[in-house]
């Protein structure tokens, strides 16, 4: 799981801090040369090298760099195979917040180094809200930042109105309106997109 976590910051600082930032990031955190390989083994000093080496050059706390990467993993362009995958956890915010309890059996049957974030949900509704407490458990401290930023780019991805809280080990998410804004265009096969069947 190491090599998969490595290669996405490595990839969000190419593509977000350009391909000068990577290398002096590289260099500090004695990372390869060629860069982190996702399916070849990585230690977990690896990854502390390497979010050493991108706070200090990149001026971000731990906490906003994971922050970034789930916003990023969601909504930069060379990431719209998984922002699509994501999206077919459901066709509303809700459904999506609900299939996360699947993430790390799904992640696991995919491939079985991929080692997702456990997440386990409770819900409780209000007279004019929903809201949602999401209890994170992960091999690495960064977990709960990491969904936090993804979720906030999946209520945006969906048009949902919520307010996203992060807290020690988990989440909180306060829906207040599924259709409040546009949804960014998805459908599936065979199926108008979204956008066009709110229409």
């Amino acid at each position: 799981m190491q090599g998969f976590v490595n290669r996405a910051f490595q990839q969000y600082v190419q593509d977000m801090h350009g391909a000068a930032a990577w290398e002096e990031i590289r260099v500090i955190a004695g990372a390869p040369l060629d860069g982190f390989e996702p399916m070849l083994p990585s230690d977990a000093q690896s990854t502390r090298y390497l979010l050493d080496a991108m706070t200090g050059h990149l001026g971000h706390s731990e906490d906003a760099l994971w922050e970034e990467l789930g916003l990023y993993l969601v909504t930069h362009p060379r990431m719209e195979g998984l922002r699509r995958l994501l999206r077919f956890g459901g066709r509303d915010f809700v459904e999506f917040i609900w299939s996360l309890a699947d993430l790390h059996d799904r992640g696991q049957l995919a491939l079985g180094l991929l080692d997702l974030p456990k997440i386990n949900i409770r819900s409780m509704d209000g007279p004019n809200q929903m809201r949602f407490d999401l209890d994170i458990t992960w091999m690495m401290e960064g977990g709960v930042f990491l969904i936090y930023g993804a979720l906030q780019a999946m209520a945006d991805d969906y048009g949902a109105l919520a307010v996203i809280r992060p807290n020690p080990g988990c989440i909180t998410i306060e829906l207040h309106d599924l259709g409040f804004g546009p949804a960014r265009s998805f459908a599936l096969i065979g199926e108008p997109p979204l956008s066009e069947a709110r229409a």
